[in-house]
């Protein structure tokens, strides 16, 4: 196992006391070091350096507090708020003790500061606390299976999975974790294809319990999945085929979420991602097709069959052009792409691909639930010929749509002569991206295409017997 040590270290315990008018403000921790996911104790203290008595009042706001990362924006703030007057004699201090918790805001790989705060006081030096890489474990070489090595990841270690077809299904421990295969090191959407975990029972994934976006699926295809069984307002179905998510915020970004199912008698929810509890989590950059919700019932009871989400949660799926989803050609009684059930804040769903866009509200159901506004409609007019290969496979470019590289992944079973060109709509060679003479084996290119416009592309791969063509998007 590649160990890295993962340590909060903190610059200065102390910091020299800056005055703010009459009031010095200085913050310290209760140590120079923690593990990750420990609770940081935060010292405020107000010393008064004057020589006469300064009275401090607070009738509504806090009397100390401190502020992670951005004062401004406030990402997170933990007040002290218990008396309402206090008198600081000359020459004396007044300490706070405040303390931060994990679940209020995960301090994750990077540097952060700690603003202190008297009430309009405050100091302008903040104490940084750096969280440095954690373990990289890796699947099969530190552990068999996928769920060994979640088991045994600590808080902020990344599990790195190598392609293959992984036959079982996973739950996420309480912590933060990134599961990733190679596309997370690569960027290279090929290991995307070849990295798959197949459903042995259940929601493919589950994520229970789990507070940070910062815990992290990235690069799978994640296929199989028949729901985890739960008791919903009384009710007994079966909820998120491929990924359940229940009072969790991890991000989803950059999987294949493609035929699961939630096939109980009477109550499916969510083919493709079910969302329920308090749950907030980022879904971006997926393929999310041919999922559903399917059952023996003669009423309507099968909803969501992409994503299903509850109305105490809220999720962002998709939100801007970089980050959007492909939802397609997924199957419900209502809900086909999206569903929400009840009434909650309106979720961000902008940036998606759906078959149509607008949308039909079949499609999204109730639309006023979500934000669908700057949708693109992933169906084109124009279909290129593509030649099947029994030698060769040329495979769906990643991202796609994108702006403005692309991955794009053929494999040979022979060695040939290969020429793999991208064509515009009218036919015109844009450019050539590889020419020459290969041996067996998966090959990877990227196509920059800083020096074109929007539209439509196709990529040819030419062999010895034959040749294949696939469609790309780009968007700027």
């Amino acid at each position: 196992m590649e160990k890295y040590l993962m340590i909060l270290t903190i610059f200065a315990l102390f910091l020299p006391a800056i005055a703010f008018g009459q009031i010095q403000v200085t913050v310290a921790t209760d140590q120079d070091s923690y593990l990750p996911g420990d609770p940081v104790t935060i010292y405020i203290t107000a010393h008064n350096p004057t020589d006469q008595m300064i009275d401090l009042w607070w009738p509504s706001s806090c009397q100390a507090a401190y502020f992670i990362d951005s004062y401004d924006v406030m990402l997170d703030v933990t007040c002290f708020m218990t008396i309402t007057e206090m008198h600081l004699l000359p020459g004396a201090s007044h300490t706070w003790e405040l303390t931060h918790h994990p679940y209020q805001y995960v301090l994750t790989p990077g540097v952060h500061s700690v603003v202190g705060r008297v009430l309009d006081y405050e100091i302008s030096a903040p104490l940084h606390i750096v969280v440095e890489t954690g373990n990289l474990v890796q699947v099969p070489g530190d552990y068999p299976t996928i769920q060994e090595a979640l088991d045994g990841a600590d808080f902020g270690d990344t599990v790195l999975v190598a392609p293959g077809i992984y036959s079982e299904s996973v739950t996420f421990p309480s912590r933060d974790v990134v599961l990733g295969s190679h596309f997370l090191t690569t960027g290279d959407a090929w290991y995307i294809d070849q990295t798959v975990i197949q459903g042995m029972g259940g929601s493919v994934v589950s994520f229970n319990d789990f507070y940070s976006r910062a815990g992290e699926l990235v690069g799978f295809t994640i296929t199989g999945g028949i729901g985890s069984v739960l008791n919903f307002q009384g009710e007994i179905g079966a909820f998120g085929g491929g990924i359940c998510i229940r009072d969790a915020s991890p991000t989803i970004r950059h999987n294949k979420i493609v035929e699961n199912h939630t096939p109980t008698d009477c109550s499916g929810r969510g083919g493709g991602i079910a969302i329920l509890g308090l749950s907030e989590p980022l879904i971006i950059n997926n393929e999310i097709t041919n999922n559903s919700t399917i059952g023996d019932c003669d009423w309507i009871n099968y909803f969501g069959g992409g994503i299903w989400v509850d109305q105490y949660s809220f999720p962002v799926i998709g939100g801007s052009l970089d980050h959007a989803n492909i939802i397609m050609d997924n199957e419900a009684d209502s809900g086909w792409q999206l569903y929400r059930f009840g009434e909650g804040i309106e979720i961000n769903a902008q940036y998606n691909y759906f078959g149509n866009c607008p949308p039909a509200e079949l499609e999204i159901f109730p639309i006023n639930q979500f934000d669908v506004s700057n949708c693109l409609d992933q169906s084109l007019s124009i279909e290129p010929e593509i030649v099947e290969q029994e030698d060769a496979m040329l495979f769906q470019n990643h991202p796609n749509p994108f702006n403005p590289n692309t991955t794009i992944s053929f494999q040979l079973e022979h060695p040939s002569n290969v020429n793999l060109s991208v064509y515009n709509q009218a036919g015109q060679l844009v450019e050539t991206l590889f020419s020459g003479h290969l041996s067996p084996g998966p090959r990877h290119t990227v196509w920059q295409a800083d020096q074109v416009g929007s539209g439509v592309y196709f990529y040819r791969l030419t062999t010895d017997r034959g040749v294949l063509t696939r469609r790309a998007i780009l968007i700027k």
